[in-house]
């Protein structure tokens, strides 16, 4: 495999791995708070980003899907978090 298809396959798994982010999150937001949903919006740009990037298969693609993919994963996770802090009986002393 030449440089160039190496390059391919990397943005092709990045795209992959960012569109399923992507709809795990969105299917989060629905219980998510205004300020989640802001800090959302402020991810969802990056990822209409990296897929114009990813069309272009410069070589700096694949650590920028690494690096955008935390961060979308970082932010789906405290979404469970504060879901669990909801859900959890609140006791009284």
């Amino acid at each position: 495999m030449n440089t160039k298809e190496a390059i391919t396959t990397e943005v092709d798994k990045g795209i992959a791995a960012l569109q399923q982010a992507r709809d795990e999150v969105k299917l989060k937001l629905h219980l998510a708070s205004m300020d989640a949903k802001d800090e959302w919006n402020k991810l969802e740009p990056k990822i209409l980003e990296a897929e114009a990037k990813a069309k272009s298969a410069v070589e700096g693609t694949p650590h920028f899907f690494g690096d955008l993919l935390e961060q979308i994963k970082k932010f789906a996770s405290s979404l469970g978090e504060g879901a669990k802090d909801k859900d959890e009986p609140k006791t009284t002393h």
